[in-house]
C-alpha cells in the first residue's frame, strides 16, 4: 500500500473598514493511493484511486463594538474515500464525502457572569455519500441484495452504486440544522495594561513615543481609545492635551465626563473602546469615584475582553494592588488600588525628588509589597499579570524593581526599551 498525498492552503482577510472584514481561502488537496497484492493464493487484486478537490471558504464579520462580534460563513470540504476507510474492493469506486457548512452567529463579552463572554450561532450542514454507513460485512450485503430491486424502485432519486462483489452503496444526502450557546471564558484573551511613570503627553507634546506605542498595542487600523481624566476632576486641561496629542495619530478619540453628564449605560460605553488611558491627579479620588459609578467593575470586564488600558501617573498605579501616592497633602503616602496587577507601583521616580527613599523605606518597612518603580518616560507593558517588557521614549530613562531584603529593599534596574524616534 502506498499514498501519495499533497495540500495546499491560501487564506486572506480584507479589512473592508473598521468594523468589516472580509474572509476567504482555498484549500487544493491530491490523494492517490495504490494497493498492490502480492499474495500467490489469492488472485492479484492491484488498485489505485485519486482524489483532487478544492475547498472553499468565506465569511464576513461585523464588529460594531470591540466587545461584539457578528459573522456569516460558509465552507466546503471533502474526504477522500480510500484515506478514510483504506483502499479495498468495495470502495476504489466510491467518491468522497463531502460537506458544505453554513453557519451565522454573534458573540458578546457581556452577560450574567462578568468573567465570561456569550457566543451564539446557527449552523445547517449537508454532508453527501457518508462513508460510515458503509456497511461491509457478509449479512449486511446477503440482506442488501435481497432488498435491491424494490430499492431501486423506491429510489429513483437516490440512485444506487454498484461496487464490486455485489456490494451496493446508496448515495446519502443528510442535512443537519442546529443551534448552539456557548459561555467563553475571556481570560483566553491577551489583557494589557501598560503603566506609564509620567510624561506621556508633554506640555509641548513633542514626545508622543509611548502614546504611539500604546494605541499600536490594540492592533486596529484607527481604535476607538476614551480618556477618563476623573482624576484631575474632569479639568479642561487634562482632555484637550489628550486630544491635541492622540488626534496626531489615527484613532479615534473621546472621554468619559463623571462629573458632568456620564452616558446612561456606562458599561457599554467602555466595552465600546479598543482601549482606555487614564490620566494622572488625585488617585484616591478617582477611585473614590470609579467605585460609585461601578467603573472599576467594568473596567475589569474590558481588560478582561482584551481592551488595553493604561495610563500615566494615577493612570500607572491604579492597576496595581497598592501604590505610592500625593494624594493627600504633606507626606506621601501608600494607598491599596484596583488590584488587576500584583505588587506595588510607584511613579515619577527620577523626576520627584520624594519618590525614590519614599518607595524604598515603604517597602522595607512592609508598607507596601515588592513591586516596580518607572522613570518619567517609561511604560511597563503587562500581558495578563506578567510583565512583558518596559519600553521609554527617553533613552536614560528605566524602569526598577524594589523588594524587601530584611530590613532594607533593593533596587534592580530592569532592562528598558527605548523607543527611537527614527
Amino acid at each position: 500500500m502506498s499514498t501519495d498525498i499533497a495540500a495546499l492552503y491560501a487564506q486572506y482577510q480584507v479589512t473592508l473598514s473598521e468594523e468589516w472584514k472580509l474572509l476567504a481561502g482555498l484549500r487544493y488537496d491530491y490523494f492517490k493511493a495504490n494497493r498492490e497484492d502480492r499474495r500467490t493464493l489469492v488472485p492479484a487484486a492491484n488498485l489505485a484511486r485519486t482524489d483532487i478537490g478544492y475547498s472553499p471558504r468565506a465569511g464576513l464579520i461585523w464588529t460594531p463594538a470591540n466587545a461584539s462580534t457578528y459573522y456569516v460563513s460558509y465552507s466546503y470540504a471533502f474526504l477522500p474515500s480510500a484515506e478514510q476507510l483504506g483502499l479495498a474492493t468495495t470502495n476504489a469506486m466510491l467518491d468522497p464525502e463531502t460537506a458544505t457548512n453554513y453557519e451565522v452567529g454573534a458573540r458578546r463579552c457581556r452577560g450574567l457572569l462578568p468573567l465570561c463572554q456569550r457566543q451564539n450561532a446557527a449552523f445547517s450542514q449537508c454532508r453527501k455519500r457518508l462513508q460510515q454507513e458503509i456497511l461491509a460485512d457478509r449479512r449486511w450485503r446477503q440482506q442488501h441484495q435481497r432488498r435491491r430491486a424494490s430499492q431501486r424502485a423506491a429510489d429513483a432519486d437516490n440512485p444506487l452504486l454498484t461496487i464490486g462483489e455485489g456490494l451496493s452503496c446508496r448515495c446519502t444526502r443528510h442535512i443537519i440544522h442546529g443551534v448552539f450557546h456557548q459561555w467563553i471564558d475571556p481570560r483566553i484573551m491577551k489583557k494589557q495594561i501598560i503603566a506609564i511613570g509620567g510624561a506621556a503627553l508633554p506640555l509641548e507634546l513633542d514626545n508622543l513615543l509611548l502614546i504611539k506605542y500604546f494605541l499600536a498595542q490594540t492592533k486596529k487600523r484607527s481604535p476607538r481609545v476614551c480618556f477618563i481624566g476623573a482624576a484631575h476632576g474632569d479639568a479642561d486641561a487634562g482632555r484637550l492635551r489628550f486630544y491635541a496629542g492622540f488626534s496626531r495619530f489615527n484613532c479615534r478619540p473621546t472621554h468619559l465626563p463623571l462629573f458632568a453628564r456620564t452616558p446612561r449605560d456606562l458599561e457599554d460605553f467602555i466595552l465600546e473602546q479598543d482601549a482606555i488611558f487614564v490620566g494622572g491627579g488625585n488617585t484616591r479620588s478617582m477611585l473614590a469615584v470609579w467605585r460609585e459609578w461601578s467603573l472599576d467593575v467594568y473596567l475589569r470586564k474590558a481588560w478582561d475582553a482584551g481592551i488595553v488600558l493604561g495610563g500615566a501617573s494615577a493612570g500607572s498605579i491604579c492597576w496595581f494592588e497598592s501604590g505610592v501616592t500625593d494624594s493627600v497633602a504633606g507626606p506621601l503616602t501608600a494607598m491599596p488600588c484596583l488590584g488587576f496587577l500584583p505588587g506595588s507601583n510607584c511613579p515619577h521616580y527620577d523626576s520627584e525628588a520624594l519618590r525614590r527613599p519614599s518607595y524604598r523605606r515603604m517597602v522595607a518597612q512592609g508598607k507596601l509589597p515588592n513591586g516596580l518603580a518607572a522613570d518619567d518616560g517609561v511604560a511597563l507593558h503587562f500581558e495578563g499579570t506578567r510583565l512583558k517588557r518596559s519600553v521609554s521614549s527617553l533613552p536614560h530613562a528605566h524602569a526598577w524593581c524594589v523588594a524587601k531584603s530584611g530590613r532594607r529593599a533593593t533596587e534592580t534596574k530592569l532592562e528598558t526599551t527605548y523607543l527611537d524616534r527614527r
